[in-house]
């Protein structure tokens, strides 16, 4: 089937040989875009090297690149540069990264034997209120794409993503894993330009309970 925004058509390649579940269905009217507003980051401060493992806090960095077992403390994390957890485990749980420039983020499915925050492999999630770190990560955004940038999101059993991923012009592929019992479970809104899902690969999106970002309630008073 072919699926509208903006006024036109786009074709689902692929979509009449996969094996999908629910079958997917065209939108009955022309998509409006999701706009939201970018994390605010202070500026004022220095963007520094991260560490590749031990503990982050949320501030500025020029990018993030894992060597080791790494933990993200919750908050926001302004990147200059991209994102890739090369080794170990990474857990970052109620945060948000915030990509101010064109990039390339790489969340691969590598774990080692000894757990950090009862977790193996890659964990990442986004903020389920508003006052998680300092400075705070934006609640229900786990990543907010300011630029074109190329996304890959390699899937695995030992990999646990959930929240908004914010990039609407931006390319973003999903890789599926091979196990057929316990294949990667995405709890994730994905807004994009494009987004590939390589055949072959076994993938669930499971939006049930997400958290998702919220638009401040509006009072009236009337006199």
């Amino acid at each position: 089937p072919d699926y509208m925004h903006d006024g036109s058509y786009v074709e689902c390649k692929g979509c009449d040989t996969a094996d999908m579940v629910p079958d997917p269905e065209p939108a009955a009217a022309p998509l409006e875009d999701i706009l939201l507003d970018p994390p605010n980051c202070d500026l004022s401060k220095p963007f520094v090297n991260a560490a590749g493992s031990g503990t982050l806090s949320p501030g500025n960095y020029n990018g993030i690149t894992s060597s080791g077992d790494l933990t993200l403390s919750p908050g926001l994390y302004c990147l200059k540069g991209g994102f890739e957890n090369t080794k170990g485990n990474v857990v970052g749980n109620d945060i948000t990264l915030y990509f101010m420039n064109s990039t390339t983020v790489k969340l691969n499915n590598n774990f080692n034997e000894k757990k950090i925050e009862n977790s193996y492999g890659l964990t990442l999630s986004a903020a389920s209120g508003d006052n998680f770190g300092n400075p705070p990560a934006v609640r229900g955004v786990l990543m907010y794409f300011a630029k074109p940038s190329t996304v890959q999101i390699n899937g695995g059993s030992n990999n646990q993503i959930s929240g908004t991923v914010y990039a609407p012009t931006s390319d973003i592929t999903l890789n599926g894993g091979t196990d057929l019992e316990t294949p990667p479970v995405l709890a994730t809104q994905i807004i994009a330009s494009f987004i590939k899902v390589n055949g072959g690969a076994n993938l669930e999106m499971n939006l049930e309970g997400a958290e998702f970002p919220q638009t401040p309630a509006l009072i009236d008073l009337l006199k």
